[in-house]
C-alpha cells in the first residue's frame, strides 16, 4: 500500500486525534487532511516519536498518533525504550517503510530488507499486534533481564545476587511508577529457580513486593488480556 493511501485510511478514523508527522509523511498529511490538530515537524531528523511521546503524556485524555518513516525511526531508536517505559495508553505509532531517506534525495537505506522493526520494538519492551494466518496476534515481549537464566550465563552466582538484583529492579520501577505505570517481568524455570537456595531468594523477593501498595503480581496471560482490552487491534 502507498503511504498516502495508508494515511487516507487512518484519517478516516482519526476523530479528534493529534497527529505528529515528519518530513514527507508530513507533506502527505497536510495535503490529505489540513487540520489544526496536525503537528508537523519538517526536518526534525527523526524526533517525531519523541515529540509524540511528550504530547501523549501531556494530553492523556487525547489520542496521539505519530507517522514515522523507517530511516527517521532509525535516527532515534532510543525513543522506543522511553516509550516502552512510559507506556502511554493514548499513543499509536505508525511506521511507513519505504527503504530510503526520502527527504534527503531518496538515498537508499542500507540492508533495508533485513531490518525487522517488530523485533526492535519487541526488544524495547513494547507489546505489539501482528498477523498470523490472517488473524490478529498479540506479542508480549519476554526479557532475559530479570530472569533466573542469568545463573546459566554466570551473571548471577548466589541466591543473594538474585534477590538483590530483583529488588533493585523493582524498587526503581516502583519509584518511577508513582507517575507512570511500570511492568516488571520475572522469568523463572523450575530447573533453575526451583533449587532450594534460589527458591528462598524468590520467596524473600515476593515478601519485599508484598510490603508495597498498588502492585499487581500476575501472569503474562493476564497482562495479555489487559492489553487486548485496553489496546485492541486496529
Amino acid at each position: 500500500m502507498r503511504r498516502d493511501d495508508a494515511i487516507r485510511t487512518i484519517i478516516a478514523h482519526r476523530d479528534h486525534a493529534v497527529i505528529v508527522a515528519t518530513d514527507q509523511a508530513a507533506f502527505d498529511l497536510m495535503r490529505i487532511d489540513p487540520n489544526p490538530l496536525n503537528y508537523v515537524s519538517i526536518g526534525a531528523m527523526g524526533i517525531a516519536s519523541s515529540h509524540a511521546l511528550g504530547l501523549a503524556l501531556g494530553l492523556p485524555e487525547r489520542r496521539v498518533m505519530v507517522f514515522d518513516g523507517d530511516v527517521s525511526l532509525l535516527m532515534n531508536l532510543a525513543s522506543l525504550v522511553t516509550i516502552a517505559a512510559a507506556a502511554p495508553r493514548n499513543l499509536i505509532h505508525f511506521l511507513f517503510e519505504n527503504g530510503c531517506y526520502e527527504a534527503n534525495g531518496s538515498h537508499p537505506l542500507p540492508n533495508a530488507a533485513a531490518i525487522d522493526f517488530q523485533a526492535i520494538a519487541k526488544g524495547a519492551g513494547l507489546p505489539y499486534w501482528t498477523q498470523v494466518a490472517g488473524a490478529a496476534h498479540l506479542v508480549v515481549p519476554y526479557s532475559l533481564t530479570n530472569n533466573d537464566a542469568r545463573f546459566i550465563r554466570q551473571a548471577l552466582a548466589t541466591a543473594d545476587d538474585f534477590y538483590r538484583y530483583l529488588c533493585d529492579s523493582f524498587d526503581l520501577l516502583y519509584r518511577e511508577g508513582a507517575t507512570q505505570p511500570k511492568m516488571m517481568s520475572v522469568g523463572l524455570h523450575m530447573r533453575l529457580a526451583g533449587h532450594p537456595e534460589r527458591a528462598m531468594a524468590l520467596e524473600r523477593f515476593l515478601d519485599h513486593v508484598a510490603a508495597h501498595e498498588r502492585v499487581w503480581v500476575t501472569r503474562r496471560v493476564d497482562i495479555a488480556n489487559h492489553w487486548r482490552k485496553v489496546h485492541p487491534p486496529r
